[in-house]
């Protein structure tokens, strides 16, 4: 299924990637989930080390958004 991430952060990242089986079900729990505001799912951190090294779309606000259709947007990341 193709999954849109937000990785909330300085700057706001996005990507755009696949996933099936218990990936995608490791990934749609990590909607919400925000390091430094509790406690960290072991589900984040499985994302966070997924993403690093991956391609990235950097969007400012007025850029066009990522291209869609998704199947599922995640929206996750670090707070300051």
């Amino acid at each position: 299924m193709k999954v849109c991430i937000v990785w909330v952060d300085d700057p706001t990242t996005t990507y755009t990637l696949e996933f099936e089986g218990e990936a995608l079900e490791k990934v749609k729990k990590c909607h919400g989930m925000f390091t430094n505001s509790g406690p960290e799912s072991a589900e984040l951190k499985w994302l966070q080390a997924l993403l690093d090294g991956k391609s990235a779309l950097q969007k400012d606000l007025e850029d066009e958004p990522a291209k869609g259709p998704f199947d599922f947007v995640v929206v996750c990341g670090f707070l300051l």
